[in-house]
């Protein structure tokens, strides 16, 4: 364990992640923002860590920190901010609904990162519906997609059919293609699978995806 100690934004955070780079990144990057550092690498060695306000959790790595772990320190109590990487919204998802206080991505800025860090160290804490309508408004800017249209991209991402999304939506084929080849044409792209890589790259999957190939058809001339 290291200690790195600042003054001006007062906080107390512990930087617990296993990659030893990550480890020294986060360090150097929360330093230089004077922030008062703890760094450990792994859940285990938290009880050699004295007084902190909140946990900088790594969980960009999938063979990194586990959720396990994760939910022994949610279960007594600590606030977590949680660094996910991109691309892994149901990863988000899932660890806000388990209690995690925030979720920030790995290329965060050093400013965007002290302020999660303060909120959540000021006891705020992001709902999973606050969640999912940042994401959506983050895909929508320079798309000009409506509400309907993103609703669509995301269920496509989680590889509903057709006749799925739009049973969910409750609009007939008919409507739901008309919102598929309006989607597809303002994020540049003509098949199924670049929109599910679009919606991947933008956050917007929720859920494991699900293979129907019975219903599905890729071209844009018959969404």
């Amino acid at each position: 364990m290291s200690q790195v100690a600042g003054s001006r934004q007062g906080h107390r955070v512990v930087v617990l992640s296993n990659h030893a780079l990550t480890r020294a990144g986060l360090a150097q990057l929360l330093a230089q923002e004077n922030v008062t550092l703890s760094v450990v690498e792994s859940p285990r060695r938290m009880s050699q860590v004295g007084r902190h306000e909140v946990v900088l959790y790594d969980l960009a790595d999938e063979s990194g920190n586990s959720l396990d772990d994760l939910a022994l320190l949610l279960a007594e109590g600590t606030p977590i901010v949680a660094l996910t990487s991109p691309g892994r919204s149901h990863l988000a998802e899932t660890i806000l609904a388990m209690g995690v206080s925030e979720t920030v991505p790995m290329d965060v800025r050093a400013d965007g990162l002290v302020q999660a860090l303060g909120r959540v160290a000021a006891g705020q804490t992001t709902s999973l519906e606050a969640h999912r309508r940042r994401r959506r408004d983050a895909a929508r800017v320079g798309t000009e997609l409506t509400d309907r249209e993103v609703s669509v991209l995301e269920l496509i991402g989680a590889g509903l059919s057709n006749q799925e999304i739009a049973d969910r939506l409750f609009v007939t084929i008919n409507t739901l293609k008309t919102y598929i080849r309006t989607a597809y044409r303002k994020i540049g792209v003509s098949r199924r699978p670049q929109a599910v890589l679009w919606a991947a790259r933008h956050d917007l999957i929720r859920g494991p995806r699900q293979r129907h190939p019975a219903h599905r058809s890729d071209r844009v001339t018959s969404p």
